[in-house]
């Protein structure tokens, strides 16, 4: 995909600083909830007479397994309302959010992974000590320990303390044939599916399966509803004929004096559903506006296909309103019904359409491509039905909040900033006045797809002797051989360049940052430079330790984030 929906904004000067921490902020209070939650209900399940006896038969285990179940509801609750775009877009809209605010919004998917972590890290402290649960009551129907011994073969009228009554066919069996065992397991491979099909290898190549694997929270929502209904865990509810701490010595005796009647027992109540009702209605209901939104006519204006397997879509869609740098997701119900893929616009909002860049990447990058790429023009009502969510917002929203800006994009990670320069080109106001344009390329080839815009931009400047409000340096950082090398010296004297026809020379090799930033701080006092990076980690890590570093109190460099 061109650019993910994560967009991360960082920054790196007095304001910036103050949204760091708010982010640091946020996270330490989230951790001190999740602290403060595990260790009250284990406290209370530790302490709490009415599980006194099954505290005996199981240990500790079982106030480690509650704890950590309570926890995994809280967190459940929490990881769907950052995924909930539309209710952070109304958020932002509604309630004219700050910068403050909106930066941490725009962290969403950050959160997101923060907390989906947290589930996974409560699940196996709650797999773990129901692992330990589960073989405590198993050897409960052999140990010779009194009190054990009678509390793990109770009367049925009395509801069985210790599931497991019937051990000829062993543990794991047994384990299996309740209710948590079995939705225990299913829970369990859809946090594995969904957890190993996140990491960026299997994201990016194969974005199907990350779809997919990811929309199984519904399943896993609805199963952990049933996870504990067969009220294994149970509380003892008779404390007044019989007290733990006076009637646990003589377990034989019970129900042969007044004082230590025979307890009993009724199931605990699954508390499950409480806590993702209102997350799961959220879920419901963005998929039913994303669904509306389908349903809206969209209209292809034009296709281009560019090099290296890229295709360019001209798009309208009626009332459809951006700003620069948005994206929006696209499904093609031809393809799949039910995906919808995040594309950056590149297109300007003073266009009368909206087009997007779309990179081979994938199953259904190379069905979409191959379906758009065999029809004419003059064939465009024929084409396949499209539909459009968005447009969501990003850190280059911010790009005209400031008078100079840098724009740094490594391969297609140049598609927010198209749209940028595209509004420069178009718009008549003035906000920006200078802007530094550095493009890194891997292969000559990739600049082919954007050849349109800069010849467009280059010719306006020089018509409008405006030239030097805009300075554009493009890298290609490989792929050339030793004949491309000569051939590129011994044309280095024309008026244009070799490899892009621009009259700017491209750069072969990495920029030097050093210099880079050594050269715009000598350029521009007591001003704040936004400097927005779209492009892999390790672009992106560079340059904000540059912009730390370089900043100082006359002139600050203010970075940006956008997922690539």
């Amino acid at each position: 995909m061109l650019l993910s929906p994560a967009k991360n904004p960082k920054m790196f000067h007095q304001e910036g600083k103050g949204n760091l921490s708010e982010a640091k902020h946020n996270t330490g209070i989230w951790l001190i909830v999740n602290t403060a939650i595990f260790m009250s209900m284990f406290i209370y399940y530790k302490t709490t007479a009415e599980f006194e006896y099954l505290r005996h038969l199981i240990g500790d285990a079982f106030p480690c397994a509650k704890a950590s179940a309570t926890c995994i509801n809280f967190n459940c609750m929490l990881v769907i309302f950052p995924i909930c775009r539309n209710l952070l877009l109304f958020l932002s809209n509604y309630f004219k959010c700050g910068y403050a605010i909106q930066s941490q919004l725009w962290k969403n998917i950050t959160y997101h992974k923060l907390i989906a972590t947290a589930i996974l890290f409560f699940s196996s402290i709650h797999v773990v000590a129901h692992c330990f649960s589960y073989g405590y009551f198993y050897e409960g129907n052999f140990t010779h320990e009194p009190l054990r011994s009678v509390l793990t073969h109770l009367p049925p009228n009395t509801t069985h303390l210790n599931p497991i009554q019937d051990t000829s066919h062993g543990l794991v069996y047994q384990t299996f044939k309740t209710v948590p065992g079995v939705t225990g397991i299913f829970l369990c491979v859809i946090l594995f599916l969904i957890a190993t099909s996140s990491v960026n290898v299997i994201r990016r190549s194969n974005y199907e399966i990350f779809w997919l694997t990811h929309h199984l929270i519904v399943l896993f929502y609805i199963i952990l509803v049933f996870h504990g209904i067969q009220g294994i865990i149970t509380k003892q509810i008779n404390l007044s004929d019989n007290n733990p701490s006076s009637c646990s010595s003589e377990p034989h005796n019970w129900g042969l004096n007044s004082n230590c009647k025979v307890p009993n027992f009724a199931s605990h109540s699954t508390q499950s559903w409480k806590w993702v009702l209102f997350p799961f209605c959220l879920y419901l209901t963005e998929k039913i506006i994303r669904f509306i939104r389908g349903w809206q006519s969209v209209t292809i204006y034009k296709i281009i296909k560019h090099p290296s397997s890229v295709l360019e879509l001209k798009l309208h869609k009626k009332a459809f309103q951006f700003k620069t740098g948005q994206y929006i997701y696209i499904q093609c119900s031809s393809i799949s019904f039910f995906e919808w893929h995040p594309f950056t616009l590149t297109s300007a909002p003073e266009d009368p359409y909206l087009s997007v860049h779309i990179r081979l990447a994938g199953n259904w990058t190379k069905k979409f491509i191959n379906k758009f790429s065999h029809e004419s023009d003059s064939e465009l009502n024929q084409y396949p039905r499209l539909a459009i969510d968005g447009p969501y917002g990003t850190p280059s929203e911010r790009v005209f909040d400031y008078k100079t800006v840098m724009l740094i994009g490594a391969g297609i990670g140049i598609t927010p900033f198209a749209s940028v320069l595209m509004s420069f080109l178009k718009s008549s106001h003035k906000i920006i006045e200078n802007i530094h344009f550095f493009w890194l390329c891997p292969k000559p080839q990739s600049f082919e797809w954007f050849a349109e815009l800069l010849l467009t931009l280059e010719q306006k400047l020089r018509n409008d002797g405006n030239s030097q409000s805009i300075s554009y340096h493009i890298y290609l950082t490989s792929g050339w051989n030793r004949s491309q090398v000569l051939e590129i010296f011994f044309h280095d004297n024309e008026p244009t360049d070799i490899t892009t026809g621009l009259q700017q020379k491209t750069n072969y090799g990495r920029p030097n940052w050093d210099d880079i930033f050594e050269s715009i701080k000598s350029q521009y006092h007591r001003k704040n430079i936004g400097v927005f990076c779209c492009g892999p980690k390790s672009l992106s890590k560079v340059v904000a330790e540059k912009c730390r570093f370089f900043s100082e109190k006359c002139i600050q460099f203010d970075f940006y984030k956008e997922n690539f």
